[in-house]
């Protein structure tokens, strides 16, 4: 596969900064992580960093995940730390702690990685996360993705940008063979290791490799997925001025469809926009499936929604502007505890200080909602729906609500005033409107 330039020169400095244009913007001084296996590919990228890292004056850091699934894996991470710093790069060890999959392992594994991966990010405020996936690797992601019916979108393979809530996931070197990368850190003299997993038959991917490696069709299907890719970006668009037309959020985190999302658009994108918001509205890290979404969408067009539904943990009501999208308050995550930062039910980062109080987090609710008003009779809260009210994140103490942010409620109480959240933001992990998808 010959990808940019020729195969099997190295990368040079100057045309991984044309890789990473595209890309940008990125911040003065940027804060930069690479998640390092130790494999040619990302030892590759690793260096190639390193130099741009440098030019720009920022903060290298190599992230390596210890996922313990095999006696020798700890060992192996201290290896890869060790030879990112002796080429001056910071390196840090994620590791996977908790009950091993007996089913699924490598799909799980990724999982895992990735919730590791952005978590230190998240923590440590580094905004990009740099991956060394390749070409031959989209290639095998679009067969996979063909062999299992996932669609256009699925054959789009992968973005080259994605946003996961506070960071932005990054593969600069998608358009590049594999050989390129291998010649990279041959030519940087780098000590790399091989993932024993990769030479393991029992897992598709590996199973897909194999036959690509074999029957030389992998340029192909590199460019089935470039097309699916632009087919894509069409839509996205589409749906983006679809969207911004018809559709509002709020920051208590609920949404309102107006009356053209029906017939404003053609309706395989208003499919996809009532997707998206159900999604985000829903806390979900996957859109709820096609045959929900056409169900709803049916029932919305048609004029059935009488009194109201339920899909993808929303309730749909209707409203005198419209349609409400509001989180079904019977399906929200249970109660968390309000120290520091949280992902709250998939749809709020909440920054809580620490109390002598034992606070947790929880849906002010019906009751809630009556006592803050027997306490406050003059607190306003007819700007937001009675749906919307009651799925409002609170603080709970002593039994009883302290505090909710959305409402500039706080209560009295024998430390003081209940102010407990110091910021409390609407971030669904799957947001409305995704970052345009490009390859």
């Amino acid at each position: 596969m010959s990808g940019v330039g020729t195969e099997a020169e190295p990368i040079t400095f100057s045309e991984f900064t044309e890789l990473m244009r595209p890309l940008e913007p990125f911040e003065t001084a940027p804060k930069i992580a690479v998640a390092c296996s130790g494999g040619p590919d990302s030892m590759a990228l690793l260096v190639l960093a390193q130099g741009w890292v440098k030019s720009a004056g920022g903060k290298l850091t190599a992230l390596i995940v210890d996922h313990r699934l095999r006696d020798e894996s700890t060992a192996e991470a201290d290896n890869v730390a060790r030879r990112a710093r002796e080429l001056g790069v910071k390196a840090v060890i994620l590791a996977w702690s908790g009950e091993r999959p007996s089913a699924n392992v490598q799909e799980k594994a990724r999982d895992a990685r990735y919730r590791l991966l952005f978590e230190w990010c998240a923590e440590n405020a580094v905004l990009h996360l740099l991956v060394a996936h390749h070409r031959d690797d989209q290639a095998e992601t679009v067969l996979l993705r063909d062999e299992r019916g996932s669609g256009d979108d699925g054959l789009a393979g992968m973005g080259a940008l994605q946003e996961y809530g506070q960071v932005r996931l990054l593969r600069p070197l998608l358009p590049l063979a594999k050989a390129r990368l291998q010649a990279t850190a041959d030519a940087f003299r780098v000590e790399t290791v091989a993932d024993p997993s990769n030479d393991d038959t029992r897992f598709d991917r590996v199973r897909i490799r194999r036959h690509l490696e074999g029957s030389s069709t992998a340029d192909e299907w590199y460019e089935v997925g470039a097309k699916a890719s632009a087919r894509r970006r069409a839509r996205d668009d589409t749906m983006a001025r679809h969207l911004a037309a018809n559709c509002e959020t709020y920051s208590e985190g609920y949404a309102r469809l107006f009356g053209r999302f029906w017939g404003d658009t053609s309706d395989e994108i208003a499919k996809r926009a009532l997707s998206a918001v159900v999604a985000a509205i829903g806390g979900r890290s996957h859109p709820p499936r096609r045959r929900k979404v056409t169900e709803l969408y049916d029932k919305l067009k048609g004029g059935r929604l009488a009194g109201g539904t339920t899909s993808g943990g929303c309730k749909i009501v209707p409203d005198k502007d419209g349609v409400l999208v509001v989180r079904e308050i019977g399906l929200v995550a249970q109660q968390a505890i309000a120290a520091g930062r949280a992902k709250w039910d998939g749809r709020f980062d909440i920054d809580s200080e620490n109390s002598e109080l034992d606070c947790s987090i929880g849906t002010l609710g019906s009751s809630g909602l009556r006592a803050i008003l027997d306490d406050q009779p003059e607190l306003r809260v007819d700007h937001l729906p009675r749906h919307v009210l009651e799925t409002l994140p609170a603080v709970w103490a002593l039994e009883r609500v302290i505090e909710v942010p959305h409402l500039w409620y706080a209560r009295k109480v024998q430390s003081g005033i209940g102010k407990i959240v110091r910021n409390i933001c609407f971030a669904p992990v799957r947001p409305i409107q995704a970052t345009r998808f490009t390859m």
